[in-house]
């Protein structure tokens, strides 16, 4: 009789503990986190996003003055070694003071570089052969180049000019859109081209412009501006 007492206990005691345990739904709803968890988990990675972006850009941003600052002086470096071994003593030691340079086979006048063909083309081949190599046809605006050029060319009876007018009434003009000075030099007009169409100028030894056809053949001469250094 005590022992089916005690049993009964049991079963009783039993069913009770069972009733108060939660359920599998309540079990996961306990699990689950809070709602300001998801929210600190979510800016949390939205930071770490952010800074990794920040870091990226920060990084290219170090390279690139790292280059440039290379460059730069890679560039110094350069310079300095193109004068000492093209500039006169005098500009190459020189910290203020710079030189100008001409392509080879340029003949170099202050700061312009001229060459003179070898060959000889009617006039627009010779403008468009200087334009090809990033020049134009001689240019005269001062007496000091107007001699320079008579010295180069003495070898030379003619050579085209950067001079042409559209007819022998119309104003004469140089490549570069500036009028022709005739206190530079006197224009020798034959009356034998004297007729409607473009004429251009070659330059002779006797100082002097003459006014040709522009379809005839000459050498000729390109000028560009020097390249300091």
């Amino acid at each position: 009789m005590a022992g089916e007492v005690i049993y009964a206990d049991l079963n009783v005691l039993e069913g009770s503990f069972r009733a108060n345990l939660p359920g599998p739904s309540q079990q996961l709803n306990n699990r689950q986190c809070p709602c300001w968890h998801r929210v600190v988990l979510t800016i949390g990675c939205v930071g770490n996003i952010v800074l990794v972006a920040a870091l990226t850009v920060l990084s290219v941003m170090v390279f690139q003055v790292c280059s440039s600052n290379a460059t730069s002086s890679n560039n110094t470096q350069l310079v300095s070694h193109l004068r000492q071994s093209l500039c006169e003593p005098q500009y190459s030691n020189s910290a203020g003071a710079s030189c100008n340079l001409c392509p080879l086979q340029w003949l170099l006048h202050l700061r312009k570089c001229y060459w003179v063909s070898k060959i000889t083309g009617n006039w627009s081949k010779s403008h468009e052969y200087c334009s090809l190599r990033k020049s134009h046809l001689l240019v005269i605006h001062n007496s000091a180049e107007m001699g320079f050029i008579m010295n180069i060319t003495k070898s030379k009876t003619q050579v085209w000019i950067g001079l042409h007018a559209a007819s022998s009434m119309a104003k004469w003009s140089w490549v570069d859109g500036s009028f022709y000075d005739d206190s530079l030099f006197r224009m020798n007009r034959h009356d034998t081209y004297h007729a409607e169409g473009d004429l251009c100028a070659i330059l002779t030894r006797q100082n002097q412009a003459v006014t040709v056809a522009c379809s005839e053949e000459y050498k000729w001469i390109c000028q560009k501006e020097a390249v300091p250094i």
